[in-house]
């Protein structure tokens, strides 16, 4: 680390500009991040209670606004950052970092050059008339603007400022009707969806009772009719051994058949069969 990089960035001593200044101790480079403004962390109405009695001619603060709950009093356990004086062409600006306020150089700085930063301040309603001469500035610059309060709105300015406040919550309006809309829609969507699936179910499980009704036809005596249909007359066993029998002698010789196969068909049709006893759990007891 250099010599130079271990003494102060600034100074403070009597301004020309306005009571006391700080003056850079050596050369900044532009994008240093010099001090930090510290002080009494109060709230608004502390700030207002705090100087309530302060006279309206009295342009001396040390208050720095770090966001609409936090201010700064720099007057209460601040530091050297608190002097550095308001400019209209400034070398610094504050940067507001984690709700911490720095003074960090927009320029190169040489050493002895004094240090500002625009105040920034904003104009109230209930500002006095001469309220840009007790905030006079007198930085100096070809570009001060005279004050340290920021320049008035022209009625433009304000009119398109009001219309921009307007259209914008008009089309926050739309995007949150859009959103209510894709979300009625898509719960819609989904409720549709969630009835077909439920009458699809139904229709399934309707048109699976009518079809377990209907008689399933299967070959005799195999024992496996579907429970709740009727089950199939089987053949008594001496009446199949029989039949199967006959079958075994009359076999198939080329086209034709046996003159004994057709004598046992034409038996097997007069044959009586009897029927089975009533169904249980969906099977038929065999006779015997």
């Amino acid at each position: 680390m250099k010599i130079s990089d271990a003494l102060p960035m600034y100074r403070v001593r009597r301004s020309k500009i306005h009571g006391t200044g700080a003056f850079a101790a050596r050369d900044i480079k532009k994008g240093t991040r010099i001090t930090e403004y510290v002080g009494d962390r109060i709230s608004h109405a502390e700030a207002d209670r705090r100087y309530a009695d302060k006279a309206d001619d009295d342009n001396h603060t040390f208050l720095f606004t770090v966001d609409n709950r936090v201010v700064i009093d720099g007057g209460i356990g601040g530091n050297d950052a608190r002097y550095i004086n308001h400019s209209c062409d400034p070398n610094c600006e504050t940067v507001i970092d984690e709700r911490k306020v720095f003074i960090e150089a927009i320029r190169d700085i040489r050493k002895g050059d004094e240090l500002g930063y625009d105040y920034l301040i904003e104009r109230d309603a209930s500002d006095p008339p001469d309220v840009d001469v007790i905030w006079a500035c007198r930085c100096g610059s070809p570009k001060c603007r005279g004050t340290m309060l920021l320049p008035k709105k022209s009625k433009r300015e304000r009119k398109a400022k009001k219309a921009s406040k307007k259209s914008s919550g008009k089309a926050l309006q739309k995007v949150a009707k859009n959103a209510v809309k894709g979300s009625v829609a898509k719960s819609a969507k989904k409720s549709v969806k969630k009835s077909a699936k439920k009458v699809a179910k139904k229709a399934v499980k309707k048109a699976a009772k009518k079809a377990a009704k209907r008689p399933v036809r299967r070959s005799a005596g195999n024992g496996n009719a579907p429970k709740g249909t009727a089950a199939a007359r089987p053949v008594s066993r001496s009446k199949a051994s029989a039949q199967s029998k006959a079958a075994a002698r009359g076999a198939v010789v080329g086209k034709g058949v046996s003159k004994q196969a057709q004598r046992v068909k034409a038996a097997a049709k007069t044959a009586s069969t009897p029927r089975s006893g009533r169904a249980v759990g969906g099977s038929a007891r065999q006779s015997r």
